[in-house]
């Protein structure tokens, strides 16, 4: 196994953690949610901060997870702190199903992507992505809104289309962050129809 694959492995198991706030938000309030989720984008936030000002800190947590960061990361915020911030804003703005159902999206159609991308995509789409990558977060992301109710199935079917595409988008904005807040956004609208 390719050492870039192992560490991208290990960045999206520490992802997968992040499905216990859609599966934890069927169980607490929102009063609960949203000061836990609070809670560990500040830390990931503050540990990105420490991360690039403080060499010292660099150092040492490079030394033990220095494997799991990109490369453009070391000068800017990781991919955690965006989808922990991607979450509290989905948790905040949201209802609680579109807030589960987008944060699902970007947690199961992210590890999809990048796994799937980075070992077997080969037909280049827009930017970084691969037509492998994106065909995965489609269906990985549809297979987990399967689990989240009460959608129809067609919204469902829809609001993971328009996730893959704005996943693919090659936006300035960490897709960590834009997928659920836009796909938020147009899940919102649909749910009216």
């Amino acid at each position: 196994m390719h050492r870039e694959f192992k560490y991208e492995l290990i960045r999206k198991f520490i992802h997968l953690f992040m499905l216990l706030v859609p599966i934890g938000y069927n169980y607490l309030s929102y009063g609960t949610v949203v000061p836990v989720v609070a809670f560990l984008a500040a830390g990931a936030v503050t540990i990105d901060i420490l991360r690039v000002r403080v060499p010292a800190f660099k150092a040492w947590l490079y030394k033990y997870l220095g494997g799991i960061f990109r490369v453009y990361e070391t000068v800017t915020f990781s991919g955690a702190s965006f989808i922990l911030f991607g979450a509290l804003l989905s948790v905040l703005i949201f209802s609680r199903r579109v807030a589960q159902l987008v944060i699902t999206f970007i947690v199961l159609g992210d590890i999809a992507a990048a796994l799937v991308g980075k070992r077997w995509g080969r037909h280049k789409l827009i930017g970084n992505s691969t037509i492998e990558g994106s065909l995965a977060f489609f269906v990985a992301s549809f297979a987990g809104s399967l689990f989240i109710t009460p959608f129809p199935l067609w919204q469902k079917l829809v609001a993971a289309i328009f996730a893959t595409i704005v996943e693919m988008l090659p936006l300035k904005i960490d897709d960590n962050l834009t997928v659920p807040i836009l796909t938020g956004a147009f899940l919102s609208l649909l749910s009216r129809l």
